[in-house]
């Protein structure tokens, strides 16, 4: 079924609706829905982050947000939500989460312009979760801390240590460089991680 979407104008006014293939076509603005998970252990903020299945059309493989997604023109902010269950299997309330802003982004690549307003949410744990991961969406979980990843978006690292959460929930050590993330520049992680910096 084809995903329709609101589309907007820069300065976030509602200007009609779209098909989600036209709205990446034609580089309309839309809204997304992003729930970022942290965890507290030992005294350490971990940043958790969804590496993308390999049979995504855009950006496979590539470590991302938490989990994310389209608002569906049919639905509110708070509806977005859903997304934390359908990908990570995770039932977690709106009102649990902590509102990080509505961030303006864009990612222009050869076959997609993608301008987002992205509604940005924090989920606060201090135990790891049990995943259920949808596979068609999400590969596996890594679990990077917070300082580190910082270090290597501003260039201070040029490699950092995480551990993979697989499906089956086994944990592997791995080395992450800044090209193993769809996105490590710019406002968007400026904002966030300023964000972060002030609740850990």
């Amino acid at each position: 079924m084809t995903e329709v979407l609101h589309i907007f104008d820069e300065d976030m006014n509602l200007i009609g609706q779209q098909p989600r293939d036209a709205v990446h076509k034609e580089g309309y603005w839309h809204e997304t829905f992003h729930c970022w998970i942290t965890v507290k252990e030992e005294g350490n903020t971990y940043l958790l982050f969804q590496k993308r299945a390999s049979c995504k059309a855009d950006y496979p493989n590539l470590l991302d947000i938490t989990s994310a997604g389209h608002l569906l023109a049919n639905e509110t902010i708070k509806d977005g939500i859903r997304e934390v269950e359908e990908e990570l299997g995770l039932a977690v309330e709106f009102e649990d989460l902590v509102s990080i802003g509505t961030i303006k982004e864009e990612i222009k690549t050869d076959v997609i312009i993608d301008r987002e307003f992205c509604h940005v949410f924090l989920y606060e744990t201090v135990t790891m979760p049990a995943f259920q991961l949808q596979l068609e969406e999400v590969a596996s979980i890594f679990k990077i801390k917070l300082n580190d990843v910082i270090d290597l978006f501003a260039g201070r690292l040029s490699e950092i240590n995480a551990v993979e959460i697989t499906p089956s929930n086994e944990n592997m050590d791995r080395i992450v460089h800044k090209n193993s993330f769809l996105n490590s520049y710019g406002s968007y992680y400026e904002h966030l991680f300023h964000f972060l910096l002030n609740r850990s």
